[in-house]
């Protein structure tokens, strides 16, 4: 086999890297709840008349939407940090976690304009800056986690599934405490 046909091998992400992609994403993650908070009932996708989320409305009124966003915020970034001090598996695969519930988040802003053909809240933010973020910082944390590809793989699922009841039990907090 010639040198040019041999895969070469990965570098390491450096702390740096890793802490510049990660504020970049939680940046992102930033924008992406604002652009939700000032366009929640925007679009058929939204909670406005007719949108099949109306239901939820109460729920997202602007005050208390805002307190869910600054309990998930909190706990992302409390994910995320670790992996921007120290290269443990552990802390690779918090912020793998973490990146896996915003990657399911923003894909599924990206399912919902595709369903229904139609602007949701949210969805810019989450193609334009999210989705770039999120990939790049799982490609450089992926070999710290030492999970190899299936692990990681799942680690990001169990991120994205964990992100529902997180986001329901985040609004209910803070409609609990706003009122």
């Amino acid at each position: 086999m010639d040198s040019a046909s041999e895969p070469r091998a990965r570098r390491p992400a450096s702390v740096e890297e890793v802490r510049w992609w990660t504020g970049l994403l939680l940046v992102a993650f930033t924008l992406h709840n604002l652009e939700e908070l000032l366009l929640h009932d925007s679009g058929t996708g939204g909670l406005g008349p007719g949108g099949p989320m109306q239901r939820w409305s109460e729920m997202y009124q602007t005050d208390r939407f805002l307190g869910a966003v600054v309990i998930l915020t909190v706990a992302v970034t409390a994910l995320l940090l670790p992996a921007t001090v120290r290269r443990t598996p552990l802390a690779a695969r918090l912020a793998l976690l973490a990146t896996g519930a915003l990657l399911g988040n923003a894909l599924s802003h990206v399912g919902q304009g595709v369903a229904f053909r139609d602007y949701n809240p949210g969805l810019v933010t989450a193609v334009v800056l999210v989705l770039p973020a999120a990939v790049q910082l799982v490609r450089l944390l992926r070999g710290q986690a030492g999970t190899g590809r299936a692990g990681t793989v799942g680690v990001l699922a169990a991120g994205a599934v964990l992100a529902v009841p997180a986001i329901v039990l985040s609004l209910l907090i803070s409609w609990a405490v706003v009122g």
